[in-house]
């Protein structure tokens, strides 16, 4: 039976996505925080924070559009649109801009994920 909350937003796989979206973005500053002055010339920490990053995109695009305009204050387009940045522009990606997302937004978008999940 699909709990309360669940229902409110089309169903569990919301839920789910949403759930995975916050363990993502909790994991991926943590790798960053164990050596955050040489992060980028450990290759198994970029590719484990590139992977956090991209799972918390693809868990976004996941969710329903349906649902996503409930939330309003996540960054769907920002969020999605990294995933695809990392998936796609593998070749591309500027690890000082992703140090510029993990020094500043993931506390931010865990914040308001806890919110929609509480």
């Amino acid at each position: 039976m699909a709990s309360p909350r669940a229902s409110r937003w089309g169903g569990d796989r919301t839920r789910q996505c949403l759930e995975d979206m916050l363990e993502n973005t909790r994991r991926a500053p943590r790798y960053f925080e164990e050596n955050r002055e040489h992060w980028r010339q450990d290759d198994l920490r970029v590719d484990a924070i590139l992977r956090r990053v991209g799972v918390v995109g693809e868990a976004a695009s996941r969710v329903p559009v349906a649902d996503r305009v409930q939330f309003r204050r996540l960054e769907w387009r920002d969020i999605i649109g990294m995933r695809q940045h990392i998936v796609h522009r593998y070749d591309k990606v500027d690890l000082e801009v992703l140090d510029g997302l993990l020094r500043g937004d993931p506390p931010n978008l865990a914040r308001q994920l806890e919110d929609l999940l509480s």
